[in-house]
């Protein structure tokens, strides 16, 4: 699994070297995912996205320890989202296999940034408005906000664009 860092993130992950010359692809749309570091009422949070489906999702509240274990924490909040969303665990349960193998490297895709750019405005406002942070409903709002249509991904929902996506790969997976 490949994670593409904002420079902003990058800056944090003091223990995590990033390896750009050395990566390895398999072509599974599941290796590919970008992460940020935003700022929501003065507390860190971080925000990972899928390259090709924009399915998304926020860690509120990230403390520094917890980004220098990076791999740890993206694998943790995916298992959870993919559960809360009815994804089946023959299927979660290949992606934990695939995610074992984890590489940090630069951000480079400006479409996939542009999108997570408007899905961040869109977390701090549904989080602001429902009192902030630590009252906020998180899997309520990153479950709506997954069931948004994107301009990138031609109008589809995310999580739509994901389910499709894991239909197509399932052989390769299992």
């Amino acid at each position: 699994m490949l994670i593409h860092c904002t420079f902003k993130l990058r800056k944090e992950l003091r223990s995590l070297k990033s390896d750009s010359q050395n990566i390895r692809r398999s072509g599974s749309f599941l290796d590919f995912w970008y992460a940020n570091l935003i700022t929501i009422g003065r507390r860190k949070c971080v925000l990972f996205a899928n390259e090709e489906t924009l399915l998304h999702f926020l860690i509120p509240g990230t403390k520094q320890a917890e980004i220098q274990n990076l791999p740890d924490l993206f694998r943790r909040h995916l298992i959870k989202l993919l559960k809360h969303e009815e994804i089946p665990d023959p299927m979660i349960e290949a992606i934990k296999k695939e995610s074992l193998d984890f590489q940090i490297c630069g951000a480079t895709n400006r479409s996939v940034l542009g999108s997570m750019n408007d899905i961040a405005k869109n977390y701090k406002g549904m989080i602001l408005e429902q009192g902030g942070i630590d009252i906020a409903d998180i899997s309520s709002i990153i479950c709506e906000l997954n069931r948004m249509p994107m301009t990138a991904i031609e109008m589809q929902f995310p999580i739509d664009a994901f389910r499709g996506m894991m239909r197509k790969q399932m052989i390769h997976l299992i």
